[in-house]
C-alpha cells in the first residue's frame, strides 16, 4: 500500500476551500432566513416608491396594492394607491384594466361617486362595451352605498336609545356583542347574543331596545343581517353596527395595470400566491372581532381549516389566554367571518390556517390586532 503524502500547500488550500464553503453556506442560510421574514407594509411602501422613482409604474402599483392588502386601514397607503392608478390611466387612458384598478382603489378609499365614473369608463373601453367585473362592481357599489346609509341610521337610533342601567367603571368596562336581522319593514328580528360580560339586567335592557327601536324601511323588500356591539366604560357608552354582507371590492384581486413601458412584462409569480388570500381572510375576521374590554394583555391563537369552496371546518383553540370570554370572542370572530373566498386556483382540497388575536393594553386603553 502506497503512503499518501500531502504537502503543507495542499493542506492550506483544502482549509481555504472548506472555509469558503462554510461561508457560502452561511450566506445562503442567511438569505433563506431573510426571505422567510414576513414583509411589512412600510417595506412594501418603500419598494413602491423606489419603483416609481425608476419609472417602473406597474411594479409600484403591485407593491402599493400588496401594502394595502397587508394594512387595509392605513389611509396614506390607500391615497398613494389611488395616485399611482391615476398615473396608469394617464399613461394609457383607453385601458379598461387601468380604469378598473383606479375605481377599486377609489372605492376602498370611500370615494364612491368617483369609483362609479371609473367603472363606467372601464365598460366604455371594453370590447362591445361589456365588462363583467365592472358591471358587478357597479351593482354592488350602488347597493353598498344604500346599505351603509341604512347602517349609519341604525347606529344613530340605537345610540340615542341606549342608556346603560349601571355605567361601567374604568377598571371593568363592559361589552355585549350580538347578531340581529333588520326586516324589510324596518323592524328588528330576534337578536342573539354572541358575547357579553354585562349583568343580566343590562343584557335584557339591550335586547329590549330591538323591540322598541324602528328604522326606515329597506329598499326592494330586502332584509339585512347585522353585527352590533354595545360598549361601555366610565367615560362613554358607544354602539357599533356592522353589516354582515360580502365585500366584492375587497375580495376581488386588482387587475394588472397596462402601461406603455411595461405591457410585455408579466407580474405573476410561479406557484400559488397566498398573500392576497391571507390578507382578505384576515380582513374578514378583523371586521367580526370585538375584543372584550380588559385591563390585561391577552394572546389567543385559533386554528381552522378552509376548504376549496371557502367553507370552514375544524375550528379550535390553539392557544388559550386563560380567559374564557376572550377565547370565545376570538372563536366567534372566525365563525362570523365565514364563508371565506374559495382557495386560490391550484390549491389542494383544504388548507390549514392559524390566526393570532393580540389584545394589548396601552396608556389605559385597549388595542387589538389580528395577525
Amino acid at each position: 500500500m502506497r503512503d499518501v503524502v500531502v504537502s503543507s500547500q495542499s493542506v492550506r488550500a483544502i482549509r481555504i476551500c472548506a472555509l469558503l464553503f462554510s461561508l457560502i453556506c452561511a450566506l445562503q442560510t442567511g438569505d433563506a432566513r431573510e426571505r422567510a421574514k414576513p414583509i411589512r407594509s412600510d417595506e412594501l411602501v418603500a419598494r413602491a416608491e423606489i419603483c416609481l422613482s425608476k419609472g417602473q409604474l406597474a411594479d409600484s402599483i403591485a407593491a402599493y396594492q400588496e401594502a394595502a392588502d397587508h394594512d387595509p386601514d392605513d389611509r396614506s397607503i390607500r391615497l398613494n394607491l389611488v395616485k399611482v392608478w391615476e398615473l396608469a390611466v394617464k399613461e394609457n387612458p383607453v385601458s379598461p384594466e387601468n380604469h378598473l384598478g383606479l375605481g377599486m382603489a377609489l372605492q376602498k378609499k370611500g370615494e364612491f361617486a368617483e369609483a362609479i365614473t371609473e367603472y363606467q369608463q372601464a365598460m366604455r373601453f371594453s370590447p362591445d362595451k361589456q365588462n363583467k367585473l365592472a358591471s358587478e362592481l357597479l351593482s354592488t357599489l350602488s347597493e353598498s352605498e344604500l346599505i351603509y346609509g341604512v347602517v349609519d341610521s341604525i347606529e344613530r337610533a340605537l345610540q340615542d336609545s341606549w342608556h346603560p342601567t349601571s355605567p361601567a367603571s374604568s377598571t371593568s368596562p363592559t361589552a355585549t356583542v350580538l347578531t340581529v336581522t333588520v326586516e324589510s319593514d324596518g323592524k328588528f328580528g330576534k337578536a342573539e347574543i354572541s358575547y357579553s360580560n354585562n349583568r343580566t339586567a343590562e343584557k335584557n335592557a339591550i335586547l329590549a331596545l330591538f323591540k322598541s327601536v324602528t328604522v326606515p324601511s329597506l329598499a326592494g323588500g330586502q332584509s339585512l343581517d347585522l353585527l352590533v356591539s354595545f360598549n361601555s366604560d366610565s367615560a362613554k357608552s358607544t354602539v357599533v353596527v356592522r353589516p354582515l354582507i360580502p365585500d366584492l371590492v375587497h375580495s376581488t384581486p386588482a387587475p394588472h395595470p397596462v402601461v406603455p413601458d411595461q405591457m410585455s412584462r408579466s407580474m405573476t409569480t410561479s406557484g400559488i400566491d397566498y398573500g392576497p388570500y391571507l390578507a382578505d381572510l384576515q380582513r374578514r375576521v378583523k371586521r367580526c372581532w370585538f375584543p372584550p374590554p380588559t385591563s390585561e394583555s391577552n394572546l389567543v391563537i385559533v386554528n381552522f381549516v378552509v376548504h376549496r369552496d371557502g367553507s370552514l371546518t375544524d375550528l379550535n383553540l390553539g392557544t388559550s389566554c386563560g380567559i374564557s370570554s376572550f377565547d370565545e370572542a376570538a372563536l366567534n370572530a372566525v365563525r362570523l367571518a365565514q364563508p371565506f373566498r374559495p382557495l386560490p386556483p391550484g390549491s389542494k382540497e383544504r388548507a390549514n390556517f392559524s390566526i393570532t388575536f393580540d389584545c394589548r393594553v396601552r396608556d389605559g386603553g385597549t388595542k387589538g390586532a389580528v395577525k
